[in-house]
């Protein structure tokens, strides 16, 4: 729903969220959401959560979902290889308009992490049958539905996805993918009607914790002099507006994140991050970041959840940055530590392809691997900086390679080299929000921090030369703004008590080690 006025849209909001819309709607035998229609056996309590997704009181028995999920005749189109020649999409006819119940990993049909598969659409070439829900479905209790639109839209023998960051021009650098999905929705089964404040829980695990608007730490929110870069707000809340399917961990999430909910590479899930959580430190009245502000608390509840089932965002070219700070956000706006507290990784057991974590003898494991952590640590660069970036894996392991002063870098680390820019410049924002929100200690990973601060003081200009006006190391004018107008407001803060820097010791097994901080340039 677009609004015409500020005003239009600020009571949207107030009535979306506190007025009757989150309690119980009745009893009905179907609901429906972004094109999607659940349709069970009889009437059940239904209504909706304050992000707006729907909740229904069961077990229920789901018989059908609209678009009907299964076998299509399929068209003729080319496969579809990834820029680096990998297989991605394939004629397949098995099955369109798929749903999942994402309990948590699985490991059938070659699947090592759990997390690579997935049940939606045959065309994309990690699609696994026994992940797709078969109806009619009986939908138990602390389960959540997640159901989907294929897209069907072909050119010249090429599949074509509308993508809303296309339709935003929020972005003006993405990925663009041939996707083979449109939309996507999330239909969660209670054993009991939710408080009318309730966040949707995490669409992933069979726990559905239940967070509440009452909690909201408003106080938290620094309140800054708005800048006259800020993206659009209502363009902004859309693009949060509905779930970002992040349980896929391979790479193939590129071709299989619905073009119509959002982004689909870690360079604009960080981008998209830093946008939102920069507009929410401005000082504009409450009623105006409110939409907003629920919706990007609902990614950080969702990303919770997933790391809760053992979900982990290692390092990997510019796939997973950007999702550590979401769920640090909302687990201080909610004011729960728990959203924070995930399961230890099972060492020795694949995290993410190949890719296996050994315990360390120098420092207690991370319970959750974050790309921004693994990419940042102290040490002695070529060039004579003492806060270093690392690709850490692409298609294998990659070694550090910032010791090694630029002018004699080879043309391998040449190669990680260009994924340097791609990564730092997107998460420039989020290091100026989680310090001026005082939460540096909470990140425990200075390193990150430091190395932006040496990045944005360097007048060097690096950025592509089609930066728009206004950018210089990141790529969003607004980001950049912010940063001169603020950094300087940051106040001190503990820092993290826990440094650590990753190595690979043998083949695709990696840990940490200790890595102090070191006296800076």
């Amino acid at each position: 729903m677009r609004m015409n006025t500020t005003k239009q849209r600020v009571v949207f909001c107030a009535c979306i969220l506190f007025a009757g819309v989150a309690n119980g709607g009745g009893s009905t035998n179907r609901v429906t959401q972004y094109g999607i229609i659940w349709t069970f056996d009889k009437d059940y309590p239904v209504g909706q959560f304050i992000n707006g997704d729907w909740w229904v009181v069961g077990p229920v028995q789901v018989t059908k979902v609209s678009p009907e999920a299964g076998p299509v005749v399929e068209n003729d189109f080319a496969e579809v290889k990834s820029r680096y020649g990998a297989r991605a999409l394939r004629p397949d006819g098995r099955m369109r308009n798929g749903s999942m119940i994402i309990e948590g990993p699985d490991t059938r049909n070659g699947d090592r992490t759990g997390f690579n598969n997935q049940g939606y659409d045959s065309r994309v070439v990690n699609y696994s049958s026994p992940r797709s829900v078969e109806f009619p479905c009986l939908l138990e209790a602390n389960r959540s539905l997640v159901s989907t639109i294929s897209s069907e839209n072909y050119e010249d023998g090429k599949l074509k996805t509308v993508d809303i960051l296309g339709e935003s021009r929020v972005l003006m650098c993405r990925v663009e993918s041939p996707l083979a999905l449109l939309s996507a929705a999330v239909l969660t089964c209670l054993d009991a009607p939710p408080p009318p404040d309730a966040f949707r829980p995490p669409y992933a695990g069979t726990e559905k914790p239940l967070y509440r608007a009452k909690d909201i730490q408003w106080d938290r929110l620094p309140a800054f002099p708005a800048l006259e870069s800020s993206p659009d707000w209502g363009t902004m809340e859309r693009l949060f507006e509905r779930p970002w399917l992040d349980h896929t961990s391979s790479w193939r999430i590129q071709y299989t994140q619905p073009g119509g909910n959002g982004p689909h590479y870690g360079r604009e899930f960080a981008r998209l991050s830093s946008l939102a959580v920069l507009m929410l430190l401005q000082d504009v009245p409450v009623e105006e970041k409110r939409l907003l502000l629920v919706r990007y608390l609902q990614l950080g509840i969702d990303l919770s959840g997933l790391a809760q089932v053992g979900r982990q965002w290692a390092s990997d070219g510019g796939h997973w940055q950007g999702r550590k700070w979401p769920i640090l956000f909302a687990s201080l706006m909610l004011d729960d530590e728990a959203l924070r507290a995930f399961p230890p990784i099972d060492l020795g057991h694949p995290v993410y392809g190949s890719v296996r974590v050994a315990a360390s003898d120098e420092v207690k494991v991370p319970t959750t691997l974050f790309q921004e952590d693994m990419d940042y640590y102290y040490g002695q660069g070529g060039d004579g900086q003492g806060v270093l970036w690392q690709i850490v894996y692409h298609s294998g392991p990659q070694p550090s390679y910032q010791e090694t002063p630029r002018s004699k870098i080879t043309k391998k680390q040449k190669f990680s080299d260009g994924y340097h820019f791609n990564n730092v410049a997107s998460g420039v924002g989020v290091a100026l929000a989680a310090q001026l929100m005082e939460a540096r200690a909470v990140w425990n990973h200075d390193a990150f921090f430091d190395y932006v601060d040496q990045w944005m003081a360097d007048d060097e200009p690096c950025g592509p030369d089609w930066l728009p006006q206004g950018a210089r190391r990141t790529y969003d004018p607004f980001v950049e703004r912010m940063w001169e107008a603020y950094r300087g407001e940051v106040p001190d803060q503990p820092g993290g008590t826990d440094p650590v820097k990753w190595i690979w010791k043998s083949g695709a097994t990696g840990c940490w080690i200790s890595n102090p901080r070191k006296e800076l340039n």
